[in-house]
């Protein structure tokens, strides 16, 4: 007898990583962006410096030149679990597994703004993401070829030229949705080398965004936030099969 689907909310959930990231028009300050860390010491303990380096050649002289540049922070909760990126041009909440709920990831979010616009004098917003990464573990035995359409809706075509199983793959996609205002960015790959002994790991990653008539109040910003649950578990389920469902159990 085949072991029953389950169905949402999942016993394990194969999401590895869901962020809400926030991004304004302008660009704060060095001061503001240290000023806001600091707020979020005693919560996020553990900081790191995010830093771009640009390499410049003198093409006459030969002479080379390393410039580095503070993009932002990252900092993180005592177990490493709950993750906050402060941007010049904004903030974004992140969870790793294990991932305790929408409600959890959205109230990290929702503090990270409201201090965002105590501190920082720029707070027009021209982007709303949320992006939710998942990763399915799929058992394989040796020499087994895994059949990725089994378990992906929105994978690989590859013409029949070998029997060679697949190093890799990449396919990704941009269009609206029905929500208005919203669009989504789907992706899927091939974790190579696997986290796991004996499976093969395939990562769904769905970034849902909006970028035109983001909503000024916070209360109706948060609002629309909300609605975008359903619209982005709506598109996973969409992206995989009840074999995968399976896996979830």
């Amino acid at each position: 007898m085949s072991n029953p689907v389950p169905k949402p909310p999942y016993p394990k959930a194969p999401i590895t990583e869901g962020v809400i990231h926030l991004s304004v028009l302008d660009t704060a300050t060095p001061e503001e962006i240290q000023k806001l860390v600091k707020r979020f010491a005693k919560e996020y303990p553990q900081q790191e410096m995010l830093a771009a380096i640009n390499f410049n050649i003198n093409t006459t002289g030969g002479a080379a030149t390393v410039e580095q540049h503070l993009q932002g922070y990252r900092i993180k909760s005592t177990d490493q679990a709950d993750i906050m990126l402060v941007f010049h041009d904004g903030v974004a909440a992140a969870r790793l597994a294990p991932y305790p709920g929408w409600e959890h990831l959205r109230e990290r979010a929702r503090k990270a703004w409201s201090e965002w616009r105590k501190n920082v004098r720029h707070n027009a917003l021209k982007r709303i993401g949320i992006r939710y990464i998942n990763r399915i573990d799929v058992p394989i035995k040796d020499a087994e070829i895994l059949d990725i359409d089994a378990y992906l809706r929105f994978g690989p075509h590859v013409p029949d030229f070998s029997k060679q199983p697949l190093n890799g793959f990449l396919v990704q996609a941009t269009k609206p949705t029905d929500l208005e205002h919203w669009s989504a960015t789907i992706t899927s790959t091939i974790m190579s080398p696997p986290p796991l002994i004996n499976f093969v790991s395939l990562v769904l990653d769905i970034d849902v965004f909006r970028t035109e008539r983001i909503p000024g109040r916070d209360a109706d910003l948060w609002d629309c936030v909300e609605t975008v649950r359903e619209l982005k578990n709506a598109i996973f389920e969409s992206c995989i099969t009840d074999e995968a469902r399976k896996l979830f159990a």
